[in-house]
């Protein structure tokens, strides 16, 4: 019987060289795709930080424009001689502290007690009064209206409600003490400054009815009065303007860049978060 020989077919691997060429090619893919996914992160990441800053200056500063807004508010009560409306509240509503306020003044519930600390170099603070109501207020559940923080106001002379909210900085924070309570509480974080200039009305010596603004910080409204809050130039703020300089929440650069702060100056932002500064003007309608 004769037997059949198959051929025997030979097998053989990868050479070394072939074996390195694959290798350095899928390591080329894998660094490629690295590269792209940290690109998309470090995209991602940083436009996350632009719109939490975004955000947060868009509350912050809506916040105080409402505020600053009411400045000085009163409901008419009637009408006096002069045909002249006359109002319950008549209290000064605005005042401000370069620097900030004092932290053993800033309870006191006599405006003219509060002590600022002068330094151009802190933030900024500014204390809004007027008569509160529930239009312009959220009421508690007895109906009576509020503070900054929710706390029911006092009521004045038996017929009107005082608010009486002061704004300041603190631990990177936007926070407000109310006449409600005698504590502060935080409102927006990730704030790094504060800085305000007030619009003083000044009338023109070629005619008194005309008139324009010249914007002082609040150690140039107070002037050399004592108390400060007794300057005249208080009562003749018209405008009011708010610079607020926010930091991202998380470190979103390479490396620690420059900003612009509210002077237009350029700062060294001191890690790698991102700093941007906001700006905005708030008319101020009521006799202050």
């Amino acid at each position: 019987m004769s037997h059949r020989h198959r051929p025997t077919t030979l097998q053989r691997g990868l050479g070394l060289v072939e074996l390195l060429v694959g290798l350095a090619l899928g390591l080329t893919v894998i660094a490629a795709a690295m590269a792209l996914y940290l690109s998309s992160g470090h995209a991602y990441h940083h436009t996350q930080a632009v719109t939490q800053l975004t955000e947060d200056a868009s509350v912050a500063l809506t916040l105080l424009r409402t505020q600053i807004a009411q400045a000085g508010y009163s409901a008419p009560t009637g009408i006096d001689s002069d045909g002249h409306m006359t109002r319950a509240f008549t209290g000064p509503g605005l005042f401000g502290c370069t620097g900030g306020i004092t932290p053993n003044s800033i309870g006191h519930a006599v405006l003219n007690n509060l002590a600022c600390h002068n330094d151009s170099a802190q933030p900024d603070a500014i204390v809004v009064r007027y008569e509160a109501d529930t239009r312009n207020t959220p009421p508690t559940s007895a109906g009576t209206p509020t503070d900054c923080l929710g706390n029911s106001t006092p009521l004045v002379d038996g017929t009107h409600h005082v608010a009486d909210n002061r704004y300041f900085v603190k631990d990177h924070t936007l926070s407000c003490r109310g006449n409600g309570h005698s504590v502060s509480q935080p409102l927006v974080d990730h704030i790094v400054d504060l800085q305000i200039r007030y619009g003083v009305s000044t009338p023109s010596a070629d005619d008194p009815s005309v008139s324009t603004l010249r914007f002082l910080s609040a150690q140039e409204v107070s002037g050399s009065s004592t108390p400060a809050a007794n300057s005249p130039l208080w009562r003749r703020v018209k405008a009011v303007r708010l610079c607020l300089v926010l930091r991202s929440e998380l470190e979103v650069q390479d490396t620690p860049m420059n900003y612009t702060d509210c002077s237009g100056a350029t700062q060294s932002a001191p890690d790698r978060r991102l700093y941007r500064a906001f700006h905005t003007t708030v008319s101020v309608p009521n006799p202050v």
